[in-house]
């Protein structure tokens, strides 16, 4: 399991401050259910993120679509930052520190959404009985490049794998795939090592090696506009650092493309 810490929490904040990656996420939600259609209080969607870290992608849907979204996680260092950063006037979003796979099954929404989170094995058994509706899960495909190679190693779900096991359980669903920039911007080089240490494998990487790794990597901000929108805006309107600058003056920025499946299984009715 992943564990963020107060130091992982801000560097991710300052990627989606930058990136429009969680609303292209939300967007490609909308476009295969009928979220966005919903209109009046009485037919409001119920939502679920499970797993939901520290709760952007749940605030964009509730930007984007007339639905009431709980965001569920087991740490609580992620629902309580995703609680303090909730954005004014985004209503009919909570979020909530829980386990999941503790929820009593007649606990249930109208959509459930997953975002690398959970096996296929998880979405089949467990996922799917707290849907009326129908199940999102996103997961990374098996063409992505981790942004810090040879990091520590995790079993991992892909996308690949998700197809295969749907497949052979006879599930019916469809498939979308994602290709999304969704970089780190550093303030300097300082903390661009720092970054590459705390992910990296190797507790005895040596600053030679971190250099080579960044030389190689390493762009000033703004050579990579993969990740914005046409106004530059990211994802975190209420992110403080969005203007920190590095060494150069603009800040420094490692460039990542993820690639991703977004799967739809419908729940029988």
């Amino acid at each position: 399991m992943f564990t963020w810490t107060e130091q992982s929490l801000a560097w991710y904040a300052r990627a989606a401050a930058r990136s429009s990656f969680h609303r292209d996420l939300a967007r490609a939600c909308l476009a295969c259910t009928d979220l966005q259609k919903v209109t009046g209080e009485k037919d409001v969607t119920t939502v679920a993120e499970f797993g939901c870290g520290p709760g952007f992608l749940a605030r964009e849907l509730a930007l984007a679509a007339s639905v009431r979204i709980t965001g569920l996680d087991q740490d609580a260092h992620c629902t309580a930052f995703a609680q303090a950063h909730l954005t004014p006037g985004c209503t009919g979003l909570a979020f909530e520190h829980r386990d999941v796979f503790t929820l009593p099954k007649a606990r249930q929404w109208d959509v459930v959404l997953a975002c690398s989170f959970g096996s296929a094995e998880e979405l089949c058994t467990h996922f799917v009985q707290h849907a009326r509706k129908c199940v999102l899960f996103i997961v990374r495909s098996k063409q992505e490049e981790p942004l810090i190679p040879s990091q520590r190693a995790r079993k991992r779900t892909y996308a690949e794998d998700v197809a295969a096991f749907l497949r052979q359980q006879g599930c019916i669903f469809t498939s979308v795939p994602l290709e999304l920039e969704f970089g780190q911007p550093l303030t300097d080089r300082a903390d661009a090592r720092a970054f590459v240490r705390h992910y990296y494998s190797s507790a005895g990487l040596d600053d030679a090696a971190v250099d080579a790794f960044l030389d190689a990597r390493l762009v000033t901000a703004g050579e990579n506009r993969n990740g914005r929108d046409g106004n530059g805006a990211g994802d975190g309107r209420d992110a403080g650092d969005a203007g920190e600058t590095g060494e150069s003056g603009d800040g420094l920025y490692l460039p990542h493309t993820k690639h991703m499946m977004l799967f739809c299984l419908p729940c029988q009715a």
